[in-house]
């Protein structure tokens, strides 16, 4: 695995002598025409998973709203910006060569006002520059790798237009050079409904590697693992609650940054034996509360292993409200011990330290299938995956394919398909899912064509994916729901 960790926060904290309060400022980031700039200090590429930050704003006039990251610990300024109205003179560039990026929109890009997010569209632009950048649209492009990315000065995104979901936007790239800086448009069709441009510093060094994590922790040791994780819900999505599938992509980042820490002598299999533990399947068991729970809500996050076969083992993972103490979410995930790209079997040696407390539960007879089949009756939904998908692994992980499985969802309903026999209304709210299961069986990489089939158990209350590339199921998922 190869990933250098560039977050600060997930989260955002207002400070007491800011001069604008929480309400102003929601209303200059409303969705309408807008100017969103950062300036990028070469220190915010230097924290690890679970660093935090406080953003200060102060308001100048009636149409700039000015902010600041401040460091936690040392009150640095690590980014600074505007967000400002767009002028009606405003003249956007268009390019007569550019490289072209197709993007559909899908049910989980967009907001509670069912236009897509604006922070979609940076994530739009981004795709569609990365894929520029993989394809060496032009000479200076060809020069750019992982390492100017911690080379990012400053970037702009102009929004314009709203977009909405099944629209295929085009992403319009390239570059200028004597500027340092590769620039963006998102159309449809003739429209342009945003631009972005990123500027980059040559003169910045890059730091390799992944830095440490800067986790609150409350007790480590080689068989479990235990951390405070402020803010963990501060992600909405449409439906206005706690956006389980962002979780997610936090949640998997702040596990691999626990395994680096020590826990599961996760660094004697890496350093020692040359290998790696990979999830195949897990089972998540998700309390109604969870979806209630405010941003600010302080969760204490537990991970132990459980149990240990041959080649195989449990971790548990639970999620508690700490004020409560409620039990929110909780996961069994079947992790597997690869070497060199093959299952191998556990070492005698660590094997041995495991059992001092773990029990041997895990049977090593292989991943689990949720069905034996795709009914008739079912609906099926297309996505092209896109570098918003890829996960530390550089594939598409859990976080990715839960995401893929609740457009579809939402797509078959929207779509007044037979396939579910409840009803679940105009939309799909996640609010209901009770239990959902993962079993794996082959990876998804990006710009991967995937096709997701889903479609209603006849006697159980359970909802059922194929998520299919070509031929071959590389997972299966299901929900079980509760209206």
């Amino acid at each position: 695995m190869s990933f250098k960790y560039k977050i600060i926060t997930n989260t955002a904290t207002f400070s007491e002598n800011s001069s604008i309060d929480r309400k102003q400022s929601l209303s200059l980031t409303s969705y309408q025409p807008k100017s969103y700039i950062a300036n990028i200090k070469p220190k915010y590429f230097l924290y690890g998973v679970g660093a935090e930050g406080n953003i200060k704003w102060s308001k100048k006039g009636e149409t700039q709203l000015n902010y600041y990251l401040h460091d936690g610990k040392t009150d640095e300024v690590v980014v600074d910006g505007q967000i400002t109205d767009i002028e009606e003179s405003l003249q956007i560039e268009q390019p007569s060569e550019y490289h072209s990026y197709e993007i559909k929109v899908r049910p989980n890009d967009l907001g509670h006002t069912y236009e897509v997010l604006i922070p979609q569209h940076l994530c739009f632009a981004v795709s569609g520059i990365k894929d520029a950048i993989r394809s060496k649209y032009d000479d200076y492009m060809a020069k750019i790798d992982n390492k100017w990315l911690s080379k990012t000065a400053r970037f702009q995104l102009d929004y314009l237009l709203p977009a909405y979901v099944d629209e295929t936007l085009i992403v319009k790239s390239w570059s200028n050079p004597d500027r340092n800086e590769v620039k963006s448009l998102i159309m449809r069709g003739e429209q342009c409904l945003s631009s972005f441009t990123i500027n980059f510093d040559p003169q910045r060094e890059f730091t390799p590697g992944r830095f440490d994590p800067d986790l609150d922790i409350i007790s480590l040791d080689s068989f479990h693992v235990k951390f405070n994780s402020p803010h963990l819900f501060y992600f909405s999505d449409r439906f206005k609650q706690s956006d389980v599938s962002k979780l997610l992509y936090v949640f998997l980042e702040r596990f691999e940054a626990s395994l680096r820490l020590g826990v599961f002598d996760f660094n004697v299999l890496a350093s020692k034996y040359s290998g790696t533990l990979m999830i195949v399947a897990n089972t998540g068991i998700i309390n109604p509360a969870l979806y209630d729970l405010p941003p600010n809500t302080m969760i204490k996050q537990s991970m132990r292993m459980t149990s240990i076969g041959k080649s195989s083992c449990i971790l548990t993972f639970e999620f508690y409200d700490i004020l409560t103490e409620q039990l929110v979410l909780s996961y069994d995930n079947v992790c597997i011990f690869m070497k060199n790209g093959k299952l191998e079997t556990f070492p005698e040696a660590y094997k041995k330290k495991m059992l001092e407390e773990v029990p041997t539960r895990v049977s090593d007879e292989g991943v689990m299938l949720l069905f034996k089949k795709v009914p008739e009756n079912h609906y099926t939904y297309k996505v092209k995956t896109r570098s918003s998908d890829v996960d530390y692994n550089n594939h598409i992980g859990y976080a990715g394919i839960f995401g893929f499985c609740l457009d579809t969802a939402s797509s078959a309903i929207s779509s007044n398909s037979s396939c579910y026999k409840y009803n679940f209304g105009k939309d799909f709210n996640p609010r209901c899912i009770r239990q959902k299961s993962v079993s794996f069986f082959r990876e998804i990489h990006l710009d991967s064509e995937v096709t997701i089939k889903t479609w209603q158990a006849e006697d159980k209350n359970s909802l059922f994916f194929s998520v299919e590339k070509g031929s071959k199921c590389v997972c299966q998922v299901e929900f079980v729901v509760d209206i």
